[in-house]
């Protein structure tokens, strides 16, 4: 039986939970965001990645830049309380006239360096929206199959990113530059970018890459993987970001319609993975289905646009916390209830059970949140939960238990996120509950101070 002793008095730093935040793009130059801004809001995701693809027409002509296009996708992330992460990954014809996406070198290299500049001159300078993250390429070890254009190589990597991000610095010098936002994390593309920006003394800020794998300790390992390999390079300072990350597609998909519970379980473990492996920011991919067309990226080769559309289509449909319709699906509800970890980082014991908890303490609001959650890979049986809570001021508390239900139907968030205890109690500083939860159970607990010496509802 799994207990969990949890004293509020025991904190750490702040779990600063927005940082673990969302992608959407390499799809349309449509926002896809902006019918969605009040419930992102409420995620309070710090950052958005957003594909910067040929289809937003950013430099039709030789010295013409239009951001019409752009501005709309930034100010929609923007107006959902977050900022930017700009993935650069286009490819204008009049510097690329080629489809190709192994010519990854434009015909004019000052063009291209005057184009990135007048981009982020655009946005924070003139705009002054202070974006801090900019990425160079997208997957650009495996190319068109990740719907962007470029296909680079060990040896042709580093240069265009140095020719790329000093464009970036010169615009705004206090600017965040990296990438290669890898596929696959081993590929020698990383380790060549480092040794060459450490020995060429280039700026590399971040260092990014992607999973998508049903097995969160698979995204243990690359965090792992990525941050031994920086230890060959004490003079980079770099952050770690997995900027792309979601359960795998494909063959899995119809394993994954059968246990619909399992994905948002999922997303609240691999988060606690990289909080406790200490990896700076991610974006989940991604916040809505949007259905793709050959017509869209006109700027792949035939096969690689097909490809590019039927991912969109098909595969990738279990990926959005919303739906084709923008109905929100359960794993929004796993990043609404991460968003209430405000505040300090309760320092809890290790657990050997299955389920495993995260828990912050809100000075500003005055309460405990609890999350608690039942994963295995392989299917973990239900738990009896015994919870202690101690350290809390002598009072009367607010107490609520919610549980994420995956399996129901309705669209009403009351039935996705279930009220299964709401009460005020009375505590001398400690507090016992138990319960029952599910194999990929998600419950919250949330204990709040009431000063009135009333139950508070909001």
């Amino acid at each position: 039986m799994p207990e969990f002793l949890i004293d509020a008095g025991k904190t750490g730093e702040d779990l600063d939970i927005g940082r673990f935040a969302a992608g959407q793009g390499g799809i349309s130059a449509e926002p896809m965001i902006d019918m969605h801004l009040n419930e992102l809001r409420n995620l309070k995701f710090k950052l958005i990645r957003l594909f910067l693809q040929d289809y937003f027409e950013v430099y039709p002509k030789r010295g013409v830049y239009n951001w019409k296009l752009l501005d709309r996708s930034v100010d929609a992330i923007l107006a959902a309380g977050a900022k930017p992460l700009m993935c650069i990954t286009f490819k204008p014809k009049i510097l690329f006239p080629e489809i190709d996406q192994k010519k990854v070198e434009p015909n004019d290299l000052k063009q291209w360096e005057k184009l990135i500049y007048e981009l982020v001159k655009h946005y924070n300078t003139d705009k002054k929206y202070g974006i801090e993250y900019w990425e160079i390429a997208n997957e650009p070890d495996i190319g068109e199959a990740g719907g962007c254009p470029y296909l680079f190589t060990p040896a042709n990597y580093p240069g265009f990113y140095e020719h790329t991000v000093k464009a970036v610095k010169r615009a705004d010098p206090a600017a965040k530059v990296g990438g290669p936002a890898l596929a696959n994390y081993k590929s020698p593309i990383l380790p060549a970018l480092l040794k060459y920006c450490s020995n060429k003394k280039v700026p590399v800020d971040f260092v990014s890459w992607h999973m998508y794998n049903d097995d969160p300790e698979n995204f243990k390992n690359s965090i792992l993987h990525v941050k031994k390999l920086l230890k060959n390079y004490p003079k980079l300072k770099c952050e770690t970001t997995i900027n792309e990350w979601n359960v795998s597609f494909g063959a899995s998909l119809m394993k994954h319609l059968a246990l619909p519970e399992y994905q948002p379980c999922f997303i609240i473990e691999v988060i606690n993975n990289m909080i406790e492996q200490g990896l700076s920011n991610c974006c989940y991919y991604h916040i809505r289905n949007v259905n793709g067309s050959k017509d869209t990226y006109s700027f792949l080769s035939r096969n690689g646009a097909a490809g590019a559309a039927d991912g969109q289509n098909y595969l990738f449909n279990l990926l959005g916390l919303f739906d084709y319709q923008g109905i929100m699906r359960p794993a929004y509800f796993s990043f609404k209830l991460l968003s209430r970890l405000l505040g300090k980082k309760i320092i809890l014991k290790k657990q050997n059970s299955h389920v495993k908890a995260l828990a912050a303490y809100d000075p500003y609001q005055e309460e405990v949140n609890i999350l608690l959650w039942n994963f295995a890979v392989k299917a973990p049986k239900k738990e009896k939960i015994k919870l202690k809570l101690t350290g809390l001021k002598k009072g009367t508390y607010g107490y609520r238990r919610f549980l994420l239900d995956a399996k129901t139907t309705s669209l009403e968030e009351e039935k996705k996120l279930k009220v299964i205890n709401w009460e005020d109690t009375k505590t001398l500083n400690t507090f016992k509950t138990s319960f029952d939860l599910a194999p990929y159970g998600v419950t919250m607990i949330n204990f709040k101070l009431n000063k009135t010496n009333k139950l508070v509802l909001y």
